[in-house]
């Protein structure tokens, strides 16, 4: 977890921070997900 505080998590933050993060609830069906994927995506 050490390795995921201090290089991935300041990146995901950086990210959301400059709206260029989309995030998906994983723990919907896998239909629902690629659904959500496609609408984000401009492709529905």
């Amino acid at each position: 977890l050490k390795e995921y505080y201090e290089h991935t998590e300041p990146v995901v933050k950086m990210f959301l921070e400059r709206g260029m993060l989309i995030e998906i609830n994983g723990e919907q069906t896998p239909e629902k997900i690629a659904e959500d994927i496609r609408k984000v995506l401009f492709l529905e």
